[in-house]
């Protein structure tokens, strides 16, 4: 992962080694825990109790099938990683930078 340069190309690497579902996974359940803890820290700054801080959760979607590679745990909409996420997004090809 030292090489690299982007997280699309973390992405690539670990979908490479087949590695994409368990590293996101990981990564994807990292990254909620941080949210929720910023959540809750703006609930708790705002007044607010615990329990009005959003519920937070992440998804890792396939940069070109659009697929969910891995969620973080108690994933929202019950999409198996495979699924495709959004198949109504346009194709970026011929889309202005």
């Amino acid at each position: 992962m030292r090489d690299a340069n982007s997280g699309r190309h973390a992405y690539e690497l670990w979908a490479d080694a087949e590695l994409a579902g368990p590293a996101g996974a990981r990564l994807c359940a990292a990254v909620a825990d941080n949210l929720a803890h910023f959540a809750a820290a703006a609930a708790a700054e705002a007044g607010l109790p615990a329990e009005a801080a959003p519920s937070c959760h992440v998804a890792l979607i396939d940069f070109d099938s659009l697929a969910l590679v891995a969620a973080s745990p108690n994933w929202a909409d019950g999409a198996e990683p495979g699924q495709a996420r959004v198949p109504s997004v346009p194709s970026r090809q011929g889309r202005q930078p």
